[in-house]
């Protein structure tokens, strides 16, 4: 039993490492200005969130259909 819970905090803690740095990678890429608007868009949401669950929208993926590839 210990060595399970070993293993999988090992796995955990190796996870988190790989996605601290895949998200710097990311956040590195992000203007200033983008990410202080999102900034404020999050703490907006969280703030409403008790009152009004559809300012949690914004975390919703919103994706446009891509085209389709046919030859």
């Amino acid at each position: 039993m210990k060595g399970t819970l070993l293993r999988k905090f090992r796995q955990a803690e190796k996870g988190m490492t790989e996605s601290n740095a895949a998200f710097g990678r990311l956040d590195a890429k992000v203007s200033k200005d983008a990410a202080n608007m999102w900034i404020a868009a999050d703490r907006d949401a969280q703030s409403k969130r008790a009152n009004d669950p559809s300012g949690m929208d914004i975390y919703e993926v919103r994706m446009d259909k891509g085209q389709s590839h046919r030859t």
